[in-house]
């Protein structure tokens, strides 16, 4: 298995999380045998610019690639807090939780061994499969 590919996109729009699925799915050849790292929450703009919604209700972005992509380990993780957070976890006084969603054991090994590359301690990684 190679190493993760992270991979982040735009959330504001729901035609964001749509072109992501549509985009990601056409490379599936050469995105087999990779991690594909989803940090988005797919959500449809609101009528003030905020999110106003999720995409998927009853699913995810990471769901819906990784049944597109069956021989691709995609992992959720870093969705939950800001970009500055994600690249500099050690900038809070209390440390950030970062979940862990994927149906790969060793995937979500590796994608913490590449949160602890970005300062983040093993203790701080949770979540189910």
């Amino acid at each position: 298995m190679r190493d993760p590919t992270v991979t982040s996109w735009p959330t504001e729009a729901s035609w964001a999380a749509n072109t992501t699925l549509q985009r990601l799915t056409a490379l599936r050849e050469e995105l087999d045998g990779t991690i594909l790292v989803d940090v988005s929450n797919a959500t449809k703009r609101g009528a003030d610019g905020l999110p106003g919604g999720l995409c998927y209700p009853e699913s995810s972005l990471a769901e819906l690639l990784q049944q597109a992509l069956p021989r691709t380990c995609v992992v959720k993780t870093l969705n939950t807090m800001l970009f500055t957070v994600m690249t500099d976890p050690g900038s809070l006084s209390t440390p950030p939780t970062a979940f862990l969603s994927g149906d790969d054991e060793d995937a979500k090994a590796a994608v913490g061994r590449l949160l602890a590359d970005l300062g983040r301690r093993p203790e701080w990684n949770r979540g189910p499969g």
